[in-house]
């Protein structure tokens, strides 16, 4: 099963297609880069590309065990829902340590997958600062955010 996910960010200059694993890739305004992770039961690959005004950031985490057991217990909407209320959870409690305030989490569709946009807003002016797109495919864990350095452009 393959799906593409195409973030649209605008810049001068796009550079081609990153890919995070073999079913999501992102385009990246500028070149990204590259770490891998593992903590506790956990691990990963993120790419990540700042400049002055934003920050964009892709990754892809999977419990050591999620495969399998995602495999093992098919979800109905009841236990993805349950699924995307813990990721919802972790990525809200992430995000506001780097100071940016929940504000709203809309259910979207990605080529018949269900996934979640998360936004987030300014703690004094109540502008939207950040957003975060995440996917729960086979057990994995996809996570796509983009957020204000200086400026914050929703076309991005």
């Amino acid at each position: 099963m393959r799906i593409t996910l195409f973030i649209l960010l605008l810049s001068t200059s796009i550079f081609g297609q990153t890919k995070i694993d073999s079913i999501f890739s992102i385009e990246f305004p500028t070149e990204p880069e590259r770490y891998e992770f593992s903590k506790k039961n956990e691990k990963g690959i993120a790419f990540y590309s700042n400049n002055e005004n934003d920050s964009f950031i892709a990754m892809s985490m999977i419990k050591l065990d999620g495969e399998s057991e995602f495999k093992n217990n098919l979800p109905n909407l009841k236990t993805l829902k349950k699924a995307y209320d813990k990721m919802i959870k972790a990525q809200i409690s992430a995000m506001r340590k780097k100071t940016f305030i929940f504000k709203d989490t809309t259910q979207i569709f990605i080529n018949d997958f269900i996934g979640y946009k998360i936004t987030y807003q300014d703690e004094y002016s109540g502008n939207q600062n950040a957003e975060s797109i995440l996917l729960l495919i086979d057990g994995i864990n996809f996570v796509a955010t983009y957020s204000k350095v200086n400026e914050f452009n929703e076309n991005n």
